[in-house]
């Protein structure tokens, strides 16, 4: 199987969801010599950081392909939403992405994690900004994805009570313990 992963958000040093996708990648990459991966980081102000996280991977696992895509996120959201991303990977079966922004697939199943709704459970508390950018994200996950990664039962519920997702497609994955 060919797996594409998004590991964009793995610049953003610090925060939990970069060191969520970074120890998902490394232990994925560690234990899985069965299936092909395709690591895609888009990113413009960050795509030093992007392309020095890609050549190490690349270093430490020489069969893993990596794709730079060295433009901003607002614009990559837009291509992505309107070009199949297997234009730009070749064929692969699955596509995570990490943070919800779904792109477009011809015919890889998508998958994605939520690791909570804080934007529509406590709206006031974010810009709006943040919560219109998070419900048009949130809308693709919903068409685009087939299986829903949820970092605990109240997550699952959430989503399944806020974007009527079935339960089928939520899969309640805890986070694991860091290296």
């Amino acid at each position: 199987m060919r797996i594409g992963i998004d590991v964009s958000q793995v610049v953003y040093e610090g925060t939990g969801v970069a060191r969520y996708v970074s120890e998902m990648v490394n232990h994925l990459l560690d234990i899985d010599r069965k299936n092909q991966y395709i690591l895609v980081g888009y990113s413009w102000g960050r795509r030093n950081a992007l392309k020095k996280y890609l050549s190490e991977i690349r270093q430490k696992y020489p069969l893993v392909k990596t794709l730079l895509i060295p433009i901003p996120v607002k614009i990559a959201e837009n291509i992505l939403n309107n070009i199949p991303l297997e234009v730009f990977t070749g064929s692969i079966d699955v596509f995570w992405s990490s943070d919800w922004i779904q792109p477009k697939l011809s015919r890889a199943q998508g998958v994605t994690t939520v690791h909570d709704l804080s934007p529509f459970l406590y709206p006031d508390e974010h810009s709006d900004i943040i919560v219109n950018i998070q419900k048009k994200r949130m809308n693709r996950v919903v068409r685009y994805c087939s299986t829903v990664l949820c970092d605990s039962r109240s997550t699952a519920d959430d989503i399944s009570k806020i974007f009527g997702v079935a339960q089928k497609m939520l899969h309640i994955v805890y986070p694991g313990v860091s290296t």
